[in-house]
């Protein structure tokens, strides 16, 4: 259980000040503190996906979205690494026992890694367990993390194994910590504190019930969360993402407004019609953004908490509002930094910060021009191709 009494979202605000605080080591570091961990651990934010029955606190999405958005305000490596440290949903698709075993070890464990097939696993010959080998990049918070995951694909005599439609059948295996080795990787541009090496494993066996299929089979728990496809469960933790980054680009804008005069001018920025209006027209932008994704959120959970079954257009409605959400936020980021000028550019900048964060989450596949389509046609009704993550 975790140490404190407060919900996420009073816990978010109260670490709002030491995450900003701490957010130039982390970019330095190209991974979170580890003190800044225990305090996230202990305020109970990285337990919010988790069921309760694994002493999680299976959080609604009105309560896991504005909690996601306060921390990634302060520093978004910081609201990254927490949303992907709460995948510990995913323990949810492992058997009941299996899962309560992983708990007993790691209380609220962190979880990080990645579902995508890239590994192998060869099925052993009493059929009980899988030598994994894999290697899978982009594995934020890989180094704080007590369970990571790595997807693979299903091997038996050195060949794929096919499923019952004839396809090789896929599997994620979830890993303890010791199992895996880390990969300095993460050079990059954007989130630099969070940590997103590689991770990698070599003939590493892993019981067949602690590995789960969560893009094609349900969930062991009852919870609405984990009625909700492993997609949608993503999205649902994405969407308080770039609410917080877009609201800190223009709270830094505002505050730069006021005192900044361009060269040669007699008036703050405050005061230019195109920087002043802008700024309003993109704080209602970015309130319309939030009221959609949490009104598609509510439609979902109100019909999953019902006991009724999620139509597909309701699912591609709260993937989609997270998508846009995501698109909103980049345009106001840019403009923010745009109207800026040159003393954004710096690196001490946090509109810089913002701008580079904001661009670097936007290229996740869950945003890509794939994902995009296959909503689209899941929500005209239209025929979508099989692939990892169903709408």
């Amino acid at each position: 259980m975790t140490a404190t009494t407060l919900r996420p979202v009073a816990a978010a605000e109260e670490l709002a000040d030491t995450v900003s605080a701490l957010a130039d080591r982390a970019e330095a570091d190209r991974t979170l503190p580890a003190e800044l961990v225990g305090k996230l651990r202990d305020g109970g934010l990285f337990a919010m996906g988790l069921p309760a029955s694994l002493g999680g606190l299976e959080c609604r999405p009105e309560e896991l979205i504005p909690a996601i958005e306060t921390v990634s305000r302060a520093d978004a490596s910081v609201g990254w690494s927490v949303l992907i440290g709460n995948t510990s949903a995913f323990l949810a698709w492992l058997p009941p026992g299996t899962a309560e075993e992983i708990v007993a070890t790691n209380p609220c464990p962190i979880v990080a890694g990645s579902m995508a097939p890239v590994g192998r696993g060869e099925l052993m010959a009493d059929g009980t367990a899988y030598r994994v080998t894999g290697r899978w990049p982009f594995s934020s918070g890989c180094s704080h993390a007590d369970v990571l995951m790595g997807g693979f694909v299903v091997r038996e005599n050195g060949r794929p194994k096919l499923d019952e439609n004839g396809r090789p059948g896929m599997r994620v295996a979830f890993f303890a910590a010791d199992e895996v080795t880390v990969h300095d990787t993460w050079h990059v541009a954007g989130l630099a504190g969070t940590g997103s090496h590689d991770i990698a494993v070599s003939e590493v066996v892993v019981p067949v019930r602690r590995t789960a299929v969560p893009f094609a089979e349900p969930s062991h728990q009852p919870g609405p969360l984990y009625r909700l496809s492993p997609y949608n469960v993503l999205m649902v933790l994405f969407a308080g993402f770039p609410l917080g980054v877009a609201g800190r680009a223009l709270d830094e804008l505002a505050a730069l407004a006021t005192t900044k005069q361009r060269v040669g001018a007699r008036h703050t920025l405050l005061d230019d019609p195109l920087v002043n209006t802008e700024l309003v027209a993109d704080h209602a932008a970015l309130r319309a953004a939030r009221a959609g994704v949490l009104d598609a959120a509510a439609d979902v959970w109100d019909t999953v908490e019902s006991g009724r079954e999620l139509g597909l257009r309701q699912r591609a409605g709260l993937a989609a509002a997270t998508v846009h959400a995501f698109d909103v936020a980049r345009g106001i980021v840019s403009r923010a930094f745009h109207q800026a000028g040159a003393s954004a550019l710096f690196d001490h900048s946090p509109l810089q910060r913002c701008l580079r964060d904001m661009h670097a989450a936007g290229q996740h596949i869950a945003f890509s021009a794939d994902s995009r389509e296959r909503l689209s046609r899941a929500w005209l009704g239209l025929p979508v191709p099989p692939a990892i993550f169903q709408v």
